[in-house]
């Protein structure tokens, strides 16, 4: 049985194919996306991932045209950093 962690992350991905193109993406691309998805946050964008229409690219490709990129995992990206909540940081300059 799936955990809520990823059935909701599935059906965030199937939300965002359907409502955010047109026309909508079909739900059998969720499963490529998050595989694209999870092998650019283990940095491995040039791996390849085949999707259900018979294409085959590669992950941060997959990522950037389905418009993905806020799901991935940015090791740069403040907002993990707990000094950093509440917009404690100070950009830099």
């Amino acid at each position: 049985m799936a955990d809520i962690e990823s059935v909701q992350r599935w059906i965030m991905i199937e939300n965002h194919l359907k409502y955010n193109f047109i026309p909508p993406i079909h739900n059998s691309f969720v499963n490529p996306a998050i595989e694209a998805i999870d092998a650019c946050n283990m940095e491995e964008p040039e791996k390849f991932v085949k999707l259900p229409n018979g294409r085959t690219l590669r992950a941060g490709q997959i990522v950037e045209e389905l418009r993905l990129e806020q799901m991935v995992n940015n090791p740069d990206d403040d907002l993990d950093n707990p000094e950093c909540q509440n917009n404690e940081c100070e950009p830099e300059e």
